[in-house]
């Protein structure tokens, strides 16, 4: 939720000195980028979703979780992941969609955009564009979930933070 987090703030609040956002919420409809995707992974996952008012059909067993966050070479197992994840709302999807959300029309802050290039709920292609709408650096980390950094390339990605945040004069 962190790049929901971070393009609400830009709108409402402001620029930035940058930002990083990592397998992040496409920036105009989370359901029209990943709804079909997720539909296809998981058939009963939204109705169990507006069931609850609550994500946690997303993850609710190791395998849903590992199937919807991490690739088969991930940095931990499927029960160890599920043993760390925690409950999330299922209103903040909501918000993140027409009509009650529209990304900013302009934004000056740097950005690095990451995509996994595995990510169960978002194709590179969506991620993509939501990185060029906010005219960010774009990356696909090869076969990473979307759980980006618990990935075998978490090294490498972290590297690649660091360097452009060196680059926007951020240390």
């Amino acid at each position: 939720m962190g790049g929901a987090l971070t393009q609400w703030y830009l709108k409402y609040v402001g620029d930035l000195p940058a930002a990083v956002l990592v397998a992040p919420w496409v920036s105009h409809s989370m359901f029209q980028a990943g709804f079909l995707r997720m539909l296809k992974l998981d058939p009963l996952l939204y109705l169990l979703m507006m069931r609850s008012w609550d994500a946690t059909p997303f993850v609710r067993t190791p395998q849903v979780a590992a199937r919807a966050l991490i690739s088969e070479r991930a940095a931990c197992s499927p029960e160890q992941l599920f043993a760390r994840l925690g409950p999330e709302s299922a209103l903040v999807l909501y918000q993140h969609n027409p009509p009650f959300w529209s990304p900013p029309d302009t934004v000056n802050t740097p950005m690095l955009w990451l995509a996994g290039e595995q990510d169960a709920f978002f194709s590179v292609s969506a991620e993509r564009r939501s990185a060029a709408h906010y005219g960010a650096e774009f990356v696909v980390v090869p076969e990473a979930g979307h759980n980006v950094m618990i990935e075998p390339t978490c090294r490498q990605t972290a590297e690649w933070i660091h360097a452009w945040l060196v680059r926007q004069g951020i240390d």
